[in-house]
């Protein structure tokens, strides 16, 4: 029976109107046998009651009761749920996860928190780092399948007078169908239904409860889950980064340059950044100076910063820039990491009044006659700084590599889009970059190029400087009163140039820089070879390049020129050569047809014209013109021989083709008897029976080649007896004389069948192939001493001789 609940509504407070509820009450409640309803003027649209119209109705049988109401519990609902505290992180800080659960089988949470104890409550610390929802999602096991409403119980759940039918108790349990009892609900999902029965003239509503029961069955109740979302807000990492080596003088103020750069995820608003100075210990100095704010900051983001810097005293000193950062050291802005916003020292170098001097020049490896332009920087020029800029240094024809490496004096390729009055970084301040345009040269092999160069050095700009005066001096009499002085040089070696600079301000210094002098190198070719070629066939033309200059050449190509044709081709890059070495270039040309022909080559030019390498006198690179005879490709033909023009049954020959005149296969082999026999450069082929043979061989651009015949015949001794003779002469004589053994061995068939004789002081033996060789024959000559046989054996068949001794009669 689910809880019964009374609401009452009492029009005044006399106690006369509670004791005529409490009657009425007791009345309606005992004496359920008439129920009256009211009509829907006097209550709320309610689809379970009914309208008895503008007069009383008269009493009529209370509706059917159901079945007495029973006492189960209701069915446990599983539930699950997750919050997080606090519910809004800045990335790298951690939140609280706090989960329960209950009436579940099993639970996980997603995000990598991973599975948890259901039906209990637990929590867990978690570091997001973006945005992230965690969700919680617990099984809720089995329940019984197919649910019916049941009936559960009647209750008074409205006594008032007048009735009032939003008072109910039950006024948020829903609507029952029709005749519920038995009918099919869906547990757990609206468990309780009601039905409404009013009477107006006893002022209470009576209210019948059913529930959804499981009838029978089981099966999975399916999930529930809870979901909270964790908000991280990213925050930037500020860190200072320090410029470069910095001289001064005491006194003068000196501008020191910095960066800072927003390493973290999120951007930055305005913050202040300071530049502190040091001396060795970081006791007596300990400046710190208010450097240029940042209004903001993009994460990947760098700007620069700096601040001006007076020096009072001399010796080694030290920098650097810390990010969010105040003078009182106090951070402005929110971050991720305060450890790292400042830079590492850098070097500060305090002179008494020093000047700081240095020149370049440019080109600073070059060719004699060629200008040089001598130029001195002031690297701290006082006055108020208004950064620094990229400026041109100058051009010129210089040595930009050797041997495939660079070689200038000032390395670095300038980064993209510097030009003359760009920015550069502090950091930068005295350095130099060049850009090349032959710098493609580089990668050829071997030797020295000479290229056109302009090189740009970063220069420290400032307003408000002193005034300067110059003074140079240097090699082959070098002089000049101006920031800038030029002029060439007649011979080679290493040429030095020094200038002294005072300023306005009292402060002076000097600077000492060199350029190379080089010889040039002039290039010439000598003239082609061969001087004989074949139309259609590729002839290799060959021809030397030589050095005639004073100086080292850098990598160059060979160009040969054909005059009838028009043809330029070049051959590979030739190492660069020495004074007076020389090299052979080549390659490969073809002759379109016969006739007489003029070629040329060219040391040190491209199919474009273009001399690749310098050299004093382009005038003569080209040897003389080379009469090249090209002969008529000869016609192709075909021959053929034959391993044997002479075989028996049962072997084989072999055909050979003998191409010339550019004659080239498959080739086709074909006997007269119009067997076909491959198509490679030989042809193998056997016979069975005696007779003469015929063979021929083409070629894809040769005719017909008629092979010698083979005449296959049987051997003379085949199927003829063996015939074996054996003869002593003289067959008598005396003991102690010789006789002379002959014998002869013919008809013997059968391959490697073994011939042989034997007797007293004879052996000898000999191999008989067979056809054609099928007779074998020798003789002897041993001594007799007495009665002696000799007998000859060829293959199984044998035959004697006996050599007989006349005695000796002695008279008495």
């Amino acid at each position: 029976m689910i809880h019964r609940s009374f609401s009452t509504v009492l029009g005044g407070s006399m106690q006369g109107l509670l004791l005529v509820a409490a009657v009425l009450f007791f009345i309606v409640a005992f004496t359920p046998t008439h129920v009256y309803s009211i009509g829907n003027d006097e209550l709320s649209d309610d689809p379970g009651l009914e309208d008895p119209g503008t007069s009383d109705p008269a009493p009529s049988d209370p509706p059917p009761r159901d079945p007495p109401p029973r006492n189960d519990p209701p069915p446990a609902t599983a539930t699950a749920s997750i919050t997080a505290n606090p519910g809004s992180i800045v990335a790298g800080s951690a939140t609280q996860l706090s989960w329960n659960s209950a009436n579940v089988t099993t639970c996980s949470i997603s995000n990598g928190v991973g599975t948890v104890n259901p039906n209990t409550a637990g929590a867990t610390s978690v570091s997001p780092v973006q945005t992230t929802t965690y969700v919680i999602t617990c099984t809720t096991g089995t329940a019984s399948t197919g649910s019916t409403w049941q009936y559960d119980g009647t209750d008074i759940s409205d006594f008032s007078c007048p009735l009032t039918q939003n008072s109910s108790a039950y006024n948020n349990v829903p609507d029952c169908p029709s005749n519920p009892q038995g009918k099919s609900c869906n547990a757990g999902t609206n468990d309780t239904c009601k039905i409404n029965y009013s009477n107006q003239s006893t002022c209470n509503i009576e209210t019948t409860i059913y529930t959804c029961e499981p009838t029978g069955g089981s099966a999975s109740t399916g999930n529930v889950s809870s979901a909270v979302t964790v908000t991280v807000t990213q925050i930037p990492d500020l860190v200072g980064q320090v410029g470069g080596a910095v001289t001064a003088s005491t006194n003068q103020p000196v501008t020191l340059y910095g960066g800072v750069a927003n390493q973290g995820a999120g951007a930055a608003g305005y913050f202040p950044n300071l530049i502190q100075v040091c001396d060795a210990n970081c006791a007596t100095v300990n400046q710190v100076l208010a450097a240029t704010a940042v209004n903001s900051l993009s994460p990947g983001g760098w700007q620069q910063v700096s601040a001006s810097y007076t020096p009072a005293s001399t010796g080694a000193q030290f920098y650097r820039v810390c990010a969010n950062n105040n003078t009182s050291w106090v951070n402005v802005h929110t971050e991720s990491n305060y450890g790292n916003n400042c830079s590492g020292w850098q070097n500060l170098t305090v002179a008494s009044n020093i000047l700081s001097v240095s020149c370049v020049a440019s080109p600073d490896d070059t060719l004699t006659n060629e200008s040089v332009t001598w130029e001195a920087f002031i690297n701290n020029p006082g006055g108020t700084s208004s950064g620094q800029t990229w400026q041109s240094t100058g051009s010129g024809y210089t040595k930009v590599c050797s041997g495939g490496s660079n070689t200038t004096a000032f390395q670095n390729t300038c980064a993209e889009g510097v030009s003359n009055g760009t920015s550069c970084e502090a950091s930068q301040v005295g350095t130099r970059c060049k850009v090349a345009q032959d710098q493609d040269a580089c990668a050829a092999d071997g030797g020295t190029v000479y290229g056109s160069v302009q090189s740009y050095r970063c220069t420290a700009n400032s307003t408000n400087a002193p005034t300067y005066t110059y003074s140079w001096s240097g090699t082959d009499g070098l002089s000049g009163t101006s920031k800038q002085v030029a002029r060439s040089y007649s011979t080679v070696g290493s040429k030095q140039g020094t200038v002294m600079v005072q300023g306005s301000d009292g402060r002076s210094g000097s600077a000492t820089c060199q350029a190379i002098v080089s010889a040039p190198a002039d290039l010439t070719a000598g003239s082609v070879s061969p001087t004989a070629a074949t139309a259609g066939s590729p002839a290799t033309l060959s021809a030397t390049a030589s050095n005639i200059g004073n100086g080292a050449s850098g990598s160059f190509p060979m160009l040969f020129q054909v005059s009838e044709t028009g043809a330029l081709f070049n051959s590979g890059y030739i190492g660069g050569l020495a004074s007076g070495a020389s090299a052979p270039g080549s390659a490969s040309y073809t002759f379109p047809s016969a006739g007489s022909y003029q070629v040329r080559a060219c040391a040190n030019f491209n199919t474009a014209w273009t001399a690749i390498t310098t050299e004093s006198n382009y005038g003569n690179n080209c040897g003389p013109w080379t009469t090249v005879t090209v002969a008529a490709a000869p016609t192709p033909a075909l021959s053929c021989s034959v391993s044997s023009s002479s075989v028996s049954p049962g072997q084989s020959v072999t055909y050979n083709a003998n191409p010339s005149g550019g004659a080239s296969g498959p080739y086709t082999w074909t006997a007269a008897d119009g067997g076909s026999y491959g198509t490679g450069s030989t042809a193998n082929r056997s016979f069975s029976t005696p007779g003469t043979y015929a063979m021929n061989v083409s070629g894809s651009n040769a005719g017909v080649s008629y092979c010698p015949n083979v005449i296959v015949a049987a051997s003379w001794c085949m199927n003829r007896p063996t015939e074996l003779t054996i003869t002593a002469t003289p067959n008598r004589l005396r003991a102690g004389q010789s006789t002379t053994l002959t014998w002869t061995a013919a008809g013997v068939n059968g391959e490697n069948a073994s011939c042989s004789v034997s007797g007293p002081g004879v052996s000898w033996s000999s191999m008989v192939t067979g056809v054609p060789a099928c007779s074998a024959s020798g003789s002897a000559n041993p001594t007799i001493s007495t009665q002696s046989t000799y007998t000859l054996t060829c293959a199984g068949v044998s035959k004697s001789v006996t050599v007989n001794v006349i005695p000796n009669f002695q008279e008495f």
